[in-house]
């Protein structure tokens, strides 16, 4: 049986050259290889060696949106602070369980996690 491995890139995976080459170096080595990260959009892709590649599969993360424009909206400075600071800790917990439940159930067993 084949080994699995994760490629866990923390921003988007397009914008990430060096995690690139790691994933199609383990793929091109017999792993399986599940790149975790975010979606750049049309603009960032992948290179298409991996997007091509059998042993690859991509599973991206949902983005939040910006803190600093909702924080923004507000007039009052110490509010805006208090909001700001808010959001930053929910995103920060909505960021770990998020990559906790994509590594404990959707990426399936592995022998290796690359961050």
């Amino acid at each position: 049986t084949r080994k699995k491995a994760i490629v866990l890139v923390l921003g988007d995976v397009g914008r990430s050259p060096r995690m690139q080459y790691h994933a199609l170096s383990l793929a091109n080595n017999d792993f399986d290889v599940c790149v975790m990260g975010y979606d750049g959009g049309k603009d960032v892709q992948p290179r298409q060696e991996l997007l091509d590649h059998p042993n690859i599969d991509f599973k991206f993360i949902g983005q939040m949106g910006s803190l600093s424009k909702i924080a923004q909206a507000i007039n009052n400075r110490i509010l805006r602070l208090l909001v700001y600071v808010f959001l930053a800790a929910f995103k920060l917990l909505f960021q770990i369980l998020q990559l906790f439940f994509l590594l404990a159930f959707s990426a399936g067993s592995y022998e290796l996690i690359l961050i």
